[in-house]
């Protein structure tokens, strides 16, 4: 959600469009002639799979982001990736399309993640606790536990950051829900509507899941978790 809510600020401000191919920002040959827009990309539509096959995930279960560098991923794309050719233009949830989503948008602004999250939505919606910097927060984290009671270490996120790096507290995401009921907030609003229908009872927008509940009653949803 936080990284479809950067792409929206940069829309507004006509630093990108939805329909912006990724090889246009990244200047890059990919493997297999793949093509994909951002849109595909925020909405889940990539045919991308969940995480990078080239990730160790078996050998990294604890921590399985923290390696996974921006070398890795530009290798798979300039060397591996291969499109699922029945899931591409259908909705498919992806980790790895995601955080490409938050790269691509460090490389079109020459910015930092962080730098984006603080100019697009930390300062904008008055949310003082939150980081994608653990350094940060370290003294207030709360720390996860296992099933047994053991502390657990966090996920520690490198070039994939976009696609679950933030930490936060209660109060600032209360606050950011609460923006997104107002109508003046443009770049949220158009992180609501419609990108594409999965059946009768749920549509995508830019992150947000748009459940039907009843007639006329639409939902904005998002849930989800890391380690730790």
């Amino acid at each position: 959600v936080f990284t479809s809510t950067i792409l929206a600020n940069l829309i507004v401000n006509k630093k990108v469009t939805l329909d912006t191919p990724i090889q246009e920002i990244l200047e890059l040959k990919f493997a297999n002639s793949t093509t994909i827009k951002l849109i595909n990309l925020a909405n889940h539509t990539s045919g991308l799979p969940r995480q990078p096959p080239n990730m160790n995930w078996l050998n990294d279960s604890d921590n399985p982001y923290k390696k996974y560098s921006e070398e890795k991923l530009l290798e798979y794309l300039k060397d591996e990736v291969l499109l699922n050719k029945t899931l591409k233009g259908n909705y498919e949830y992806s980790n790895l399309g995601m955080g490409l989503l938050g790269y691509l948008l460090t490389r079109a602004t020459n910015l930092k993640y962080e730098e984006l999250l603080i100019k697009n939505v930390f300062s904008k919606y008055k949310m003082t606790n939150s980081t994608s910097k653990i350094e940060k927060v370290k003294k207030s984290l709360v720390h996860g536990l296992s099933p047994t009671g053991k502390k657990v270490s966090n996920w520690d996120f490198d070039v994939l950051v976009g696609a679950g790096g933030i930490l936060s507290s209660t109060k600032d995401l209360a606050t950011f829900t609460k923006a997104n009921f107002y109508l003046e907030n443009t770049e949220l609003t158009l992180t609501h509507k419609p990108t594409f229908t999965i059946n009768d009872t749920i549509k995508l927008g830019l992150g947000w899941h748009l459940p039907t509940i009843q007639k006329n009653n639409n939902l904005l949803f998002h849930n989800g978790g890391t380690g730790g």
